[in-house]
């Protein structure tokens, strides 16, 4: 593993390791929306702590060669893990390079610190040419869109904004949707896990969703034609809003592309990350602080509570007061608007005889 620091250490940090040899892929996290990567550098899924469940589940991408049906092969890469994101990089039998870049938005809060960026998780895909000949590829885009909830599924398809739209019997107003910023070639709502991962390509898919079911998968077909040296990009959002389709609608509608999410969320991390800095004669000391700050933004949350910290943020929904007070020793040195709010939840809930309360559900 390779870890490269810019300037005299304080500056933003990553790390570079072979695709090979990664034991567990990175947690992710904004305000709104937390998500966690496989090891092979699959999404594995988004979860919503407001909504204390998964929103969505795994997002797989597969290549194959429309013309011979044979599955693209991808060589060993690299990941490059960032404060605020995770690359991939890796050449398929084909020639072309993959280049991968998962992230959620997470910018800087506006308007007295409760005004945050609607929960949006970013898979950004760069196809590029490096053959020299003009290449014709199909990728399989397949997602869960079961998430956590255990009722039957309501899934439909909007075609002007190229997006699965999903409600649950269980939770209505739980609204998720999974949009791609180009329009596919073919799409489909399915049960059929075997299309996901065939050995052969499926070819195209039937345009139609399963309005009920209980395990849906959402697949996305793309098609690209891409002459030697040239490149195709593309990227797929997820988000969600827990007050029902017009404001999921509307939260989707007002995140922003890709490259933007990625800049303003690079930007607030650049500014956090410069705060606090320690500077000592060893580069591992400065850098483990640097992580320190960096996994601190991952799990600063926004419910209805007020801003909450959770130690375990895909797998609990309590905050914990000595967990917070000892989370809010540190951040206050990064974050003190968070850490003082995190406390003063506490604050306000004490019990009459003047004891804190051990733990609260933040949803």
């Amino acid at each position: 593993m390779i870890a490269r620091i810019s300037g005299a250490g304080h500056q933003l940090s990553k790390y570079t390791i072979s695709d090979r040899e990664m034991a567990v892929g990175s947690t992710l996290g904004g305000p709104k929306a937390t998500l966690l990567i496989k090891a092979t550098g699959a999404l594995r899924k988004v979860y919503s702590p407001q909504a204390g469940t998964d929103a969505f589940g795994a997002l797989v991408l597969h290549h194959w060669n429309p013309g011979s049906g044979i599955p693209l092969v991808a060589a060993p890469g690299d990941f490059t893990i960032h404060p605020y994101r995770q690359e991939h990089l890796f050449e398929l039998s084909n020639g072309v390079t993959v280049h991968e870049d998962i992230f959620i938005l997470s910018s800087a809060p506006r308007d007295g610190r409760h005004q945050v960026d609607p929960p949006g998780a970013y898979y950004a895909v760069r196809l590029r040419n490096e053959s020299g000949e003009t290449i014709e590829m199909a990728t399989y885009a397949s997602l869960r869109l079961k998430g956590g909830l255990n009722s039957t599924g309501r899934t439909s398809y909007d075609a002007r904004r190229h997006a699965f739209v999903v409600r649950n019997d269980e939770r209505p107003d739980f609204v998720r949707i999974a949009g791609c910023s180009v329009r596919p070639a073919s799409y489909e709502v399915t049960l059929d896990t075997a299309k996901t991962s065939a050995a052969q390509f499926p070819g195209e898919l039937s345009n139609t969703v399963l309005d009920e079911a209980d395990d849906p998968i959402g697949i996305f077909h793309l098609a690209h034609r891409i002459r030697p040296g040239d490149q195709a990009e593309f990227y797929f959002l997820l988000s969600f809003s827990l007050e029902g389709e017009a404001a999921a609608l509307k939260a989707f509608a007002a995140l922003p592309d890709a490259d933007e999410a990625r800049e303003s969320t690079h930007a607030y991390y650049e500014v956090m990350l410069n705060r606090a800095v320690v500077m000592t004669p060893d580069p591992e000391v400065n850098r483990g602080v640097l992580w320190a700050k960096a996994n601190m933004l991952r799990t600063q949350t926004l419910t209805t509570q007020g801003w909450c910290f959770v130690n375990d943020p895909t797998r609990s929904n309590n905050s914990v007061a000595r967990d917070t007070c000892w989370y809010a020793f540190g951040a206050d040195y990064v974050n003190p608007e968070f850490a003082r709010e995190s406390l003063m939840w506490y604050a306000r809930h004490l019990e009459p005889n003047g004891m804190v309360v051990e733990y609260f559900d933040i949803r």
